[in-house]
Order: structure tokens, then sequence, then C-alpha cells
């Protein structure tokens, strides 16, 4: 290995490790860009309501993945509407289903986050904490 590549590595810094977290701020700022925090409203919900249950009714599985999806999408890059999402699930599924999706999709969007953070952050705060952490 080279020396630039073991000083990157010491440092913490490299641009292939910032990319998840640069993925996770585009992914925030063309969320707010395009207006899609309109949809994540309970009026959204209360005006789409009959829809949305045709859409389970027809189709339940595929509404339960499309559901999960854009809450895992939701908890990933940390926009605002954690709470519609969750009470969405109970109104659409039900209370034990939704709940059941609820769990699925914050754990994989919350592992997804930590992922992203650790990759590009984790070493770094390692460096800086490490004798405390020993």
């Amino acid at each position: 290995m080279s020396t630039d590549d073991d000083n990157a590595r010491k440092s913490g810094f490299s641009w292939q490790r910032i990319v998840p977290l640069l993925v996770l701020a585009a992914g925030l700022i063309a969320f707010f860009a395009f207006g899609l925090d309109d949809y994540l409203t309970f009026e959204t919900l209360r005006e789409n309501r009959a829809w949305l249950l045709q859409q389970v009714a027809e189709s339940a599985l595929l509404a339960a993945f499309v559901y999960m999806g854009i809450y895992i999408l939701v908890v990933a890059f940390s926009l605002p509407g954690g709470a519609v999402m969750t009470i969405t699930g109970g109104f659409l599924f039900g209370q034990w289903l939704g709940t059941a999706y609820v769990l699925v999709a914050a754990t994989i969007g919350a592992t997804i986050l930590f992922i992203a953070a650790k990759t590009a952050l984790g070493d770094l705060l390692r460096a800086k904490a490490g004798p405390f952490l020993k």
C-alpha cells in the first residue's frame, strides 16, 4: 500500500467513505425540492383514504411492500413524517399487521442509516475517542 492510502486511513477521510452521506443528503434535499413533504401529511391521508383502502383490498401484499418501502426510505433518509407513516400503517393494515410492517420497515431503515453513518464516520470517530473506548 502507498503512503497516501495509509495517511487517508489514519485520518479517517476518504471520498469513498463520504458517498453514503452524500446520497443521504441528496435524498433529503430532493425530498423537499420536489415537494414530497406535502404528501406525508394527515390531510393527504384523509383525502386519499378511499383510494388507499381500495388498493389494500385489491392487492394487500403489494400494498404492504409499497408501504414498507416508503417507510424504509422515510427512516433511512431521516425524513419528517414518521408519525404519519406509522399511523397510516395501522389505518391501512390494522393494528397487528400494521405494527409488524412498521417494525420491520423501521428496523431496515435504521440499519441502512446506521451502516451509512458507520461507513462514513466510524473510523474517524473511533480514532478521536480511541483512549476513551479502550
